[in-house]
């Protein structure tokens, strides 16, 4: 029996019934091989999109830093110094410094997050130095350690 005759053969419910699912097994067809695969890559090409997005923006800002950081006046190593320990001296004790020819010895004690950021971008900025090394840990959101700056020439 050819499946044309085996067809014939079924009522019209069977036959409406097989022609519904035929028509449900290739609308899932072209949803798995043709809409989906085309959906997935255009929601991650627009999450792509936002992440390059934000690259650049973070690109500029740094660019736009540098700019700023190129236009400062060099400062004398103990002119460094200076702005160094007033930086420290203003952070009630949470920052102790000493000084090792064109370094400086900072000892950090419990200092929240945003006050050692802020340290360190006013001694980038400000004093014109830079970690050269760290030795920090966290204990209860607070950190605690030594940094080493290396003060400018």
């Amino acid at each position: 029996m050819t499946p044309q005759q085996r067809w014939q053969q079924l009522s019209a419910r069977e036959q409406r019934g097989l022609s519904v699912l035929a028509v449900l097994l290739t609308c899932l067809f072209i949803w798995f091989v043709g809409i989906a695969p085309a959906w997935q890559a255009m929601t991650r090409a627009q999450t792509e999109q936002q992440h390059i997005a934000d690259q650049l923006n973070d690109m500029q800002s740094l660019k736009a830093q540098v700019a700023a950081l190129r236009q400062q006046t060099p400062l004398s190593l103990d002119d460094s110094w200076r702005v160094l320990q007033s930086l420290s001296s203003s952070e009630k004790n949470r920052f102790l410094i000493t000084r090792q020819a064109d370094k400086a010895l900072v000892q950090v004690k419990n200092a929240p997050p945003q006050a050692l950021s802020a340290w360190l971008v006013n001694a980038r900025t400000q004093a014109q130095s830079t970690p050269d090394e760290a030795h920090l840990t966290q204990d209860e959101g607070q950190w605690s350690g030594s940094l080493i700056m290396r003060l400018p020439h």
